[in-house]
């Protein structure tokens, strides 16, 4: 019975597998190498630390026998540096009340050698000195400063500016002043005077006219081969005809010679100014600044040398047509003054003043308008 149930038994058939499962089993095959790999990987690296941590024990077994000595020959060089920082410390120690006593002491002596200088005759000798002028005296820019020989030397020190203003509203010459000191003793007033532009005539003197308007009550006693003579009677007509005259370029201030007042019935400041080319202007004293810039355009026109009319507008009169104006007027007059006389010589007369009138219509007065 046996046998026939052992024959009947079937052979066992393996299980057909998935796709999925198939992967499964070659994902945890791989896993299991993987893991394998790591743990014989870990082994290793063990090994090799045991081995370091072995050798670095072998190699500091020396040193620590030779630090037993160092340690002894640190601590005797430290205790040697503490002995000596010590030392330093006591010799840099300083009294507190030594050095309250020093700065006393120095600023006493500073206070006594100042109470000596101010008692002895040292603080008051000066040695006074002036640079820079030419027309005024050094005496009197000394006088005008008001400095005594009784004053102290610091006492002009602190008051140089107040000298130096007082030096040049004193003296009408200077335009500026300073002063500067130099040890120990010495003092220089530095001045600045005005030019001298122009010459007022007075009589038969002549009285410089400084840069500023301003009129020297002084007769001067030597005169420049060259100069602007001024004969205006106003003091401010000439400060107005200077401040004018400043405002022109150089080349027409160097062209005027003199300047003095002309009669006029509608113009009460017309001046007449001379030039060294030969020509005469005629002007308003409050229009110089306005129309002679206008001279070099208009002086370049005329032929020979004449008169150049700027009262009203610009003209220009030769010397040839003014002279026979005056002679004209000269006849008008004395005919008037004659009462009596021949018909002969009224009819000569009557023809000359013809005549006369003639020359006066040709020669007329020429416009020029200045561009």
């Amino acid at each position: 019975m046996v046998k026939d149930i052992e024959t009947t038994k079937q052979p066992e058939e393996e299980p057909v597998l998935s796709e999925w499962q198939k992967r499964n089993q070659e994902f945890l095959k791989k896993k299991a190498e993987e893991k394998a790999e790591q743990e014989e990987v870990d082994k290793r690296l063990r090994e090799l630390k045991r081995s370091q941590v072995l050798g670095d024990v072998i190699e500091k077994e020396p040193k620590t026998k030779l630090s037993k000595y160092s340690r002894k020959s640190k601590k005797q060089a430290d205790q040697k540096k503490k002995a000596k920082s010590k030392k330093i410390k006591k010799v840099r120690k300083k009294d507190p009340h030594r050095n309250r006593f020093v700065s006393v002491l120095s600023l006493a002596t500073i206070v006594f050698l100042l109470s000596m200088f101010m008692v002895s005759p040292l603080s008051k000798s000066k040695e006074i000195m002036v640079s820079g002028q030419q027309a005024t005296d050094l005496d009197t820019i000394i006088q005008d400063s008001g400095i005594k020989a009784q004053d102290y030397v610091t006492q002009v020190f602190w008051r140089r500016d107040q000298i130096a203003k007082k030096i040049v509203k004193a003296n009408p010459w200077l335009e500026s002043a300073k002063i500067r000191f130099h040890l120990p003793n010495r003092f220089t007033i530095l001045v600045k005077e005005y030019d001298i532009i122009a010459y007022r005539q007075q009589n038969a003197s002549y009285q410089p006219i400084l840069s500023n308007g301003v009129i020297i009550d002084q007769a001067t006693q030597t005169l420049p081969d060259a100069f602007l003579s001024v004969h205006l009677d106003k003091a401010k007509d000439v400060s107005r005809f200077i401040k004018a005259k400043q405002s022109l370029k150089q080349s027409i201030q160097a062209n005027i010679q003199s300047v003095s007042r002309e009669d006029s019935k509608s113009t009460t400041d017309l001046v007449k100014l001379t030039m060294y080319d030969g020509n005469t202007v005629l002007v308003p004293l409050s229009k110089m600044a306005e129309r002679l810039p206008y001279y070099p355009q208009v002086a370049r026109h005329m032929l020979t040398p004449g008169i150049i009319d700027m009262e009203v507008g610009i003209y220009i009169a030769t010397e040839e047509e003014t002279s026979s104006e005056d002679s004209q007027e000269d006849k008008e007059n004395a005919e008037s003054d004659s009462e009596t006389g021949d018909e002969t010589s009224q009819a000569g007369d009557q023809s000359q003043t013809d005549l006369n009138q003639q020359q006066q219509g040709q020669s007329q007065e020429t416009p020029v308008i200045a561009q």
